[in-house]
């Protein structure tokens, strides 16, 4: 598909879904919740956002796609990363 991030890489995935592509992803679901959060958003409950002193440190992201699974509603607001 020619997927390429912000500075230039391409983004691609292994056969195990694991790569710079899914990497690219995590880094904007972090950076989303970080927005959230610094915005004053409880993000209680997601227990697949990894918080210290303030500052998102990483996200599982098996347990990130099963929370967007259970999802009944799609989020409402600009943001693409569903946190509520």
């Amino acid at each position: 598909m020619g997927l390429k991030d912000q500075d230039g890489p391409p983004l691609a995935l292994d056969p195990s879904g694991d790569g710079s592509f899914k990497d690219y992803l995590e880094s904007c679901v972090v950076a989303s919740a970080q927005k959230a959060l610094d915005a004053g958003q409880s993000l209680a409950g997601k227990s697949w956002i990894s918080i210290d002193g303030g500052e998102v440190t990483g996200i599982d992201f098996g347990a990130y796609l099963a929370y967007l699974g259970r999802m009944e509603t799609p989020p409402e607001g600009p943001s693409p990363i569903p946190l509520s």
